[in-house]
């Protein structure tokens, strides 16, 4: 893509055009490839007035964002056990007793598990593969880490629950609940703020047994040291006073991950995850952006030619 855009952005100058280094170029080619996801995803964003699942094409645009959690909500986030055998030099752990509330990117403890391991991936239901290799071969181990209830429930709505989202989610398309006692899957109904005022006295429509609702709030941030840090981003679960939550199951969209352009050490490097039939638009795009710093009226140009091939 480094090639594609340097060779695109070069003819515009007559092949003298000003360099950028493998940092700028993964700026260009991020903020290009988030501004396409957004023109798929949002209807109202481009010119076609068509989202991200209504047609076939659209709906292989994005698929590589698509990902899948469920949350226990019977427990703290990062506090769920479970148990698993880990062979020493190996990533690997097989014969989980679950992966319920575990996902990508989360922290996972052990015995033979290295400090500040993360799960890499989930590979099935009884295996996942970790960030680091384990350092001991060992049966049933112990395992500690899993998405549940946010460490802080300060201000929560009476028989509502703050659930900690996976790392990266970015919008919610699909999603389920599971209530204590219920057999099929409860529907959830995002309200705003002023609907939960207005209906949550209302017995024809507060939530019930069938019917939780999802609220948004913020997620916790605080200073350390000179930098500001965050938690999870997180959800409120609100169900009537007869029900407790105990999974919250979501379909979401995972945010883009930046694209890193690193020729000296290629290790380094993270390629684009949409789909290859997107990665030319992404590099145009691209053009544009470094367009627009060095000539302001082709950047118009360049817009309004990409605006009508979208």
């Amino acid at each position: 893509m480094k090639f594609n855009f340097q060779l695109k952005f070069d003819s515009l100058f007559e092949f003298s055009a000003p360099a950028y280094d493998d940092r700028q170029v993964s700026y260009l080619l991020t903020e290009a490839q988030f501004r396409v996801f957004i023109r798929r995803y949002d209807p109202l964003s481009n010119n076609k007035r068509i989202g991200f699942e209504d047609n076939e094409r659209r709906r292989r645009d994005l698929e590589q964002l698509i990902k899948s959690a469920t949350i226990d909500a019977t427990a703290t986030s990062n506090t769920i056990t479970y148990t698993g055998d880990t062979t020493s030099g190996d990533a690997t752990v097989i014969n989980l007793s679950s992966t319920i509330g575990l996902n990508e990117g989360l922290s996972i403890s052990g015995t033979g598990i290295p400090t500040d391991t993360t799960i890499k991936s989930i590979v099935d239901d009884t295996t996942i593969e970790l960030s680091a290799e384990a350092t001991a071969t060992d049966t049933g181990v112990t395992l500690t880490s899993g998405l549940g209830k946010s460490s802080s429930q300060g201000q929560v709505h009476p028989n509502g629950v703050f659930l900690d989202l996976p790392e990266g989610f970015l919008l919610a398309i699909e999603e389920g609940a599971t209530i204590q006692g219920n057999t099929k899957e409860s529907w959830v109904k995002a309200v705003r703020h002023d609907e939960y005022l207005a209906n949550i006295n209302n017995p024809y429509k507060q939530p019930y047994k069938d019917l939780v609702w999802r609220m948004d709030i913020s997620r916790v941030t605080h200073a350390s040291g000179t930098s500001i840090e965050a938690t999870s981003k997180r959800t409120e679960i609100v169900t009537d006073s007869d029900s407790t939550l105990s999974y919250y199951r979501i379909r979401y969209l995972s945010t883009p991950p930046s694209i890193v352009v690193d020729e000296f050490d290629p290790t380094n490097q993270v390629h684009c995850v949409l789909d290859e039939t997107l990665h030319r638009e992404i590099v145009d795009e691209a053009v544009i952006i470094a367009q627009a710093a060095a000539q302001k009226d082709s950047y118009q140009i360049g817009v309004t030619e990409q605006e009508r091939n979208d």
